[in-house]
């Protein structure tokens, strides 16, 4: 999970922003904790500190490890390595999640991962309203590559070079796709998020 962002878009740490009475981060964690992922490795950049205290409103356990990427600078794809150091010789495939899709549910990583099991490719994304998002499964095969990313950027190159090993899975509610990057996709999230409130969902 990738929660070692500059926030430059929004102003401010974005991690940690209120959505629902939650920090950010932390519904999506809870989504991760709350599906059958069977480890997650939470990578922390320059607000690390604050998010260790937040993360004290978290039931933790052994399937939960927090790291520090010391290289957040050099962008998104360090925290990629990072989290694949950490994983590659113990787990034979990864979910790549990010740390600002606060509507990211278990039902949604479990839709998911029930797939790309049950799928001979080795790259499993998620579909809706005509684009792929986030989050990614990769399988092993893929480490080194996703090794070998530099720059600000994520894996959608490596989508783009296998295609033939891409599983597009419809979710039922695109809305869990959503990221948070400026201040106007807070205030989205944010209508979403009451909206469902009113109608009972979650």
């Amino acid at each position: 999970m990738l929660g070692a962002g500059t926030s430059s878009r929004m102003g401010q740490p974005k991690q940690l922003l209120q959505v629902g009475g939650t920090p950010m981060l932390l519904r999506v964690l809870g989504a991760a904790m709350a599906s059958p992922l069977a480890h997650i490795v939470l990578v922390l950049g320059p607000n690390a500190m604050e998010v260790r205290g937040a993360l004290g409103l978290l039931p933790q356990g052994p399937r939960l490890k927090l790291i520090f990427n010391e290289h957040h600078t050099e962008g998104m794809a360090s925290s990629i390595r990072a989290g694949i150091r950490e994983i590659k010789n113990d787990f034979p495939s990864c979910m790549l999640v990010l740390g600002d899709q606060p509507l990211l549910d278990a039902a949604t990583i479990e839709l998911l991962l029930k797939a790309f099991w049950s799928s001979t490719q080795e790259i499993c994304v998620p579909f809706g309203r005509g684009v792929r998002g986030q989050p990614v499964i990769f399988g092993r095969r893929f480490y080194e590559e996703l090794m070998a990313l530099k720059g600000d950027v994520g894996g959608r190159g490596i989508l783009e070079a296998h295609p033939e090993e891409v599983l597009e899975v419809q979710v039922p509610d695109p809305e869990v796709l959503m990221d948070v990057d400026t201040p106007e996709d807070l205030k989205r999230v944010q209508e979403l998020l009451l909206k469902r409130q009113e109608l009972g969902e979650h």
